[in-house]
């Protein structure tokens, strides 16, 4: 009688490490390892009206100018967790560097918040690509299209 209960008690042991290890499978599987990039850009933010007469002058940097664009880009977590002290590097590269200048930049985290998110080095531009890099705080999973980080280019 005392063998019977060593194979109940060691079919039963088995039943329920295999249940947990399939388990533990499972949830591997069911994850989704998605952060996702959206950008919006508008090359006509704010035009120079074109009046007679007019007197209204757009000047940036001390210099006048016609026009200034602006660009999103946001990172939006569609995963199964959310992602905490994610470093993140943004690297823009134009198309033609001469007529693409950044002349200001910000960055919000969720629902707008400027303290989410830490800006660790300043902007760097080395002559054909602009690099960003932050430190976001929490970029939260969500089933539609909040983004977790923006950054906001204001662009000549």
């Amino acid at each position: 009688m005392n063998g019977i209960w060593r194979v109940v008690f060691s079919c039963t042991l088995t039943a329920i490490f295999t249940a947990v290890i399939g388990y533990l499978l499972y949830l591997e599987q069911v994850k989704v390892p998605k952060l996702d990039i959206h950008k919006k850009f508008e090359s006509n933010y704010f035009s120079k009206p074109k009046f007679p007469d007019d007197e209204i002058r757009l000047i940036v940097n001390n210099a006048e100018k016609e026009k200034i664009g602006i660009m999103y880009v946001s990172l939006v977590n569609f995963s199964t967790k959310d992602l905490l002290d994610l470093p993140v590097t943004i690297i823009i590269e134009p198309e033609n560097v001469k007529e693409f200048k950044v002349l200001a930049h910000a960055v919000v985290g969720e629902h707008e918040t400027t303290d989410s998110v830490i800006q660790t080095k300043k902007m760097v531009f080395d002559g054909n690509k602009y690099y960003f890099n932050f430190i976001a705080q929490a970029i939260n999973r969500v089933d539609g299209p909040e983004p977790g980080l923006q950054l906001r280019l204001l662009f000549e």
